[in-house]
């Protein structure tokens, strides 16, 4: 995805919270990856049909930072 310069942060916050809101993980080239992860009231279920959304009971946003590696292997 790209943002033209006259872009407004209150624009770009925009843009990145309806892809989040789907669901999807945001990658931003230079700064790192946003997604979400999930808690659950329960441990687990024994079959697929006893998933429900009603079993989260909280959502996180998490942040993972862009990290880039020299010839050496060193940060």
């Amino acid at each position: 995805m790209a943002f033209a310069r006259n872009d407004s942060r209150a624009d770009t916050y925009a843009v990145l919270g309806d892809i989040m809101a789907s669901g999807l993980t945001v990658k931003l080239e230079g700064l790192g990856m946003f997604y979400y992860t999930a808690n659950t009231a329960k441990q687990g279920v024994e079959s697929v049909g006893e998933v429900s959304a009603k079993q989260i009971t909280g959502v996180h946003v998490r942040f993972i930072p862009e990290t880039t590696r020299n010839s050496s292997n060193q940060s």
